[in-house]
């Protein structure tokens, strides 16, 4: 096969390098040009175009409930952080300000606490003369908790959290 571009020498220019180019064969470039399947792209992967979309139809309601599930599981920490914080504050109010009574201090917890959507029912205070005890039990509802009501589960979680300090006067 012959050279497609000679090396130039110093001697020679541009144009006597195009005149190499041009008297290479015709029948020699065909030789080198590269094959091509006969049959058109089209044809070859006509069956799998719509693989992709099925597998990413089967596999995106487990990612879905994957994500859901792990943005639960921050909610469920941070609601239990919140009320483990009001149940202490709570304690801490009912013993600083000697003179408060049991729904002072529920009202304190709820206001302390709005993320958590406490009531006065979720909140049990006791009182004695040597200490202050809060007790709050909270019932969370998850976001994939319709999925665990239809598995015979449970659609919300129980979070409890108490405090007790002692008076110190």
């Amino acid at each position: 096969m012959p050279s497609l571009i000679k090396q130039p020498v110093a001697s020679e220019s541009r144009f006597s390098i195009t005149k190499n180019l041009a008297s290479v064969k015709q029948a020699d470039l065909n030789q080198m040009r590269i094959q091509l399947p006969r049959r058109s792209l089209r044809q070859g992967f006509r069956c799998e175009f719509g693989q992709d979309l099925v597998e990413f139809a089967l596999v995106l309601p487990f990612i879905l409930i994957l994500t859901i599930g792990v943005m639960d599981v921050a909610r469920v920490v941070m609601i239990y952080n919140t009320i483990s914080n009001a149940a202490r504050e709570g304690a801490r109010y009912g013993v600083v300000y000697e003179h408060a009574n049991i729904n002072q201090i529920k009202t304190h917890v709820i206001d302390i606490s709005p993320g958590a959507n406490l009531t006065k029912d979720n909140i049990e205070v006791s009182m004695s003369n040597q200490e202050v005890e809060v007790n709050i039990t909270l019932d969370v509802p998850l976001i994939v908790g319709y999925i665990m009501d239809a598995a015979g589960g449970r659609g919300a979680l129980t979070l409890t959290a108490s405090s007790r300090m002692r008076l110190e006067y």
